[in-house]
């Protein structure tokens, strides 16, 4: 399959972590499938005309209320959904925040 035949969706999380080890996290409803409702790191979709780690900071703010400072790049996971009327490739970045 070539990338014009998919949609990609860019994603952005903040892993925060205390000084007691705690792991700040966010309430995610599961949109239109309340069965997937669960906690999940503060973060989301990085719009078109932003900056990635702009994308994550704004997030944090508007599932937390906290303002951050990234401080670090984790790593990257993948996932492909093909339920779609047209394929999708997630791809989720991770970063260090305080």
């Amino acid at each position: 399959m070539d990338f014009t035949d998919y949609d990609t969706r860019v994603a952005g999380y903040a892993v925060i972590v205390d000084a007691d080890d705690r792991v700040l996290t966010t309430w995610w409803n599961g949109e239109a499938r309340p069965e997937l409702a669960n906690w999940s790191l503060p973060g989301g979709g990085i719009e078109f005309d932003e900056a990635i780690e702009d994308g994550i900071i704004r997030e944090v703010y508007e599932e937390s209320g906290y303002r951050v400072e990234l401080t670090g790049f984790l790593g990257t996971s993948t996932w492909i959904n093909t339920e779609h009327p047209r394929p999708r490739k997630g791809v989720r970045l991770f970063y260090t925040a305080r």
